[in-house]
């Protein structure tokens, strides 16, 4: 079964004004949402493409960039499981 994994990244600079927050999609084989999650903490997280989350626009130092999964649906649109925090 295919889930569609809605990811946010977001960037902290010290200045919080250069802040950036975008969402990536991905997609991932599994037969279960307990698998997508076990896919998703086996060290994926630490090998994801950040670069979308880093606001080039300006030369403030980048405090950090956070990466967390938000929703996760099935192959027919079911969302299987949803971040409390992720208004959508």
């Amino acid at each position: 079964m295919e889930f569609k994994v809605t990811f946010q990244l977001s960037s902290s600079y010290e200045n919080s004004e250069n802040d950036k927050t975008v969402t990536e999609i991905m997609f991932f084989e599994a037969n279960n949402t307990e698998e997508v999650h076990d896919q998703i903490d086996d060290d994926f997280i630490d090998s994801f493409d950040d670069t979308a989350a880093i606001n080039f626009s300006t030369e403030d130092r980048l405090v950090g960039i956070s990466i967390d999964y938000i929703l996760i649906e099935d192959e027919n649109g079911k969302v299987t499981y949803k971040d409390e925090d992720f208004k959508h």
